[in-house]
């Protein structure tokens, strides 16, 4: 009878189109990815259970804490009267507990690092570069500075898993063009937008991408211009609701004043430590002077906090300027480019004078977490160099135009890092580890790609000769042996965005 239930079952299935996902789950060479999987699965849920959460000066300005002391009013708005975007405080909401928020980040970093290995196995056609991706990003998913900020209640963690989910989507849905992708991708980069104002410098250069697409496939315009349509208005609310953000700052602040004269406060020890810099600020910027904060610089924070509120006209040019980063920028280009270069180690090696942000279960030896990731200017360099010679191999080997959508996608995502980077540094160079960290993942996302991208099509094309070669030696046609091998022939086309092909056609 059971055997009876089952081949009916079975059939139920076969007649609905449903493929047989256990079976090809471990059937070579899926079963490759099934193993590193699930290994990848298995050593995250020991992370979560060897990791202690950690709370920050500024956690109850993204979560309750059930206490009047520190729930000073709202922190969930969708009109900016909150001390921050309604992005992260929404998730923390739905969770009573600390650490049921960090089991909640946890969960969704985790899912989010898979799908991105799920797309890139599906993306490359070698088994190198398909292990190469999909075990790069699993291993990469277990670094102690990756998997430090599910156990911090910041809006790091969940800034992190949506854009990992970002990329995801947009790989898959270059690849497959159809409809699930770009929903889950524009509903993503959505929410995204409200997790941390400076995620908008991504969404834009995103919304600039998918706006190409719709000029140049006539067939995705429809799709295309309703995804552009939402993160447009993502991107309108955000900055519409900043100013009622920055004024609802002001009580959760470590000195009690809105967030435009707190990030005048926290850059006054550059502007009165220089002066040149001194110099534009007051004579060509025009903010008034404040000789008792001056005296404080270098010596107590928040007595340089009170001696700015004591200084109304001061005050008064912090909310109507903040610390007015565009036109000192404008006014100092080689000053802010030489302040960028100092920093930048310290934001992309992923460390700075505070240290790991959570506590977690570390997976490797704290060597391997040092060599990827190390806030010193020879690491720095190196990362440069080693993009420099992946952009220049991917050119080199026809990987820009035998993987295209691949090759494109690193180059967007090191251009908007790059200026998403000097964006934000230019606002605050403060913890440049924490709030470079988008920046940091994504420009080694982009480095992967591009080192996968030239191996596949030089494996690809090894391949090829190979196959030349036995087909003259047994004048058997190439892509007989090529179908013989499982292996998909090349394409005709050398556009790679031409032909797309279906998920089923990826995963076979």
């Amino acid at each position: 009878m059971f055997a009876t239930v089952r081949a009916r079952f079975g059939d139920r299935l076969r007649l609905n189109g449903l493929p047989d996902l256990a079976s090809r789950a471990f059937r070579y060479p899926a079963s490759v990815f099934t193993v590193m999987l699930s290994a990848y699965l298995a050593t995250r849920y020991e992370v979560l259970h060897n990791s202690r959460l950690v709370m920050w000066w500024d956690t109850f300005s993204y979560a309750y804490r059930n206490d009047p002391q520190w729930d000073r009013g709202p922190l969930v708005s969708f009109t900016g009267h909150a001390p921050r975007l309604w992005g992260a405080p929404l998730l923390f909401a739905l969770f009573h507990g600390d650490v049921r928020r960090s089991d909640a980040q946890w969960a969704i970093s985790t899912v989010a690092w898979a799908v991105l290995a799920w797309v890139l196995w599906m993306s490359f056609r070698s088994l190198a570069a398909r292990v190469l991706a999909s075990g790069a990003v699993l291993v990469f998913a277990l670094l102690t500075p990756v998997t430090e900020w599910d156990f911090a209640i910041l809006s790091e963690s969940l800034s992190i898993s949506l854009g990992v989910v970002v990329v995801a989507m947009f790989l898959l849905w270059m690849r497959t063009r159809t409809k699930i992708p770009l929903v889950v991708l524009t509903a993503a980069a959505f929410y995204w937008t409200f997790v941390r104002p400076e995620l908008r410098v991504f969404v834009v250069i995103l919304i600039g991408v998918l706006a190409f697409f719709w000029w140049r496939r006539v067939e995705l315009r429809r799709a295309v211009a309703a995804s552009v349509v939402v993160l447009v208005g993502a991107v309108a609310w955000c900055s519409a609701i900043m100013p009622n953000v920055y004024r609802s700052f002001g009580p959760y602040s470590r000195s009690r004043i809105s967030e435009n004269v707190e990030l005048l406060v926290w850059k006054l020890p550059y502007i009165y430590g220089n002066p040149r810099v001194k110099h534009i600020y007051e004579q060509q910027l025009g903010m008034p002077p404040c000789p008792g904060a001056l005296r404080e610089v270098g010596r107590d924070w928040y007595r340089m906090a009170d001696e700015v509120r004591a200084c109304p006209e001061l005050v008064a040019w912090a909310e109507a300027h903040g610390n007015d980063p565009v036109r000192f920028a404008l006014a100092a280009p080689d000053r802010v480019l030489a302040d960028v270069w100092n920093v930048a180690p310290a934001a992309f090696g992923g460390v700075d004078g505070y240290g790991l942000y959570g506590s977690p279960g570390s997976v490797f030896p704290a060597k391997i977490d040092r060599f990827m990731f190390r806030a010193d200017r020879s690491r720095f360099i190196a990362l440069i160099c080693l993009v420099v010679l992946a952009i220049v191999g991917a050119v080199l080997s026809g990987a820009l135009r035998r993987r295209r959508p691949y090759v494109v996608t690193a180059f967007v995502l090191i251009v908007a890092a790059l200026v998403s980077e000097l964006a934000g540094l230019i606002v605050l160079d403060s913890e440049p580890a924490r709030y470079s960290v988008q920046e940091n993942f994504a420009v080694r996302i982009a480095l992967l790609l591009l080192v996968v991208s030239t191996l596949d099509v030089l494996v690809e094309r090894f391949t090829r000769r190979t196959d030349r070669g036995a087909a003259a030696e047994a004048d058997v046609p190439a892509s007989t042996l090529s179908e013989q091998r499982n292996e998909s022939p090349p394409r005709a086309t050398s556009d790679p965005l031409a032909a797309p092909v279906g998920v089923s056609d990826v995963c076979a």
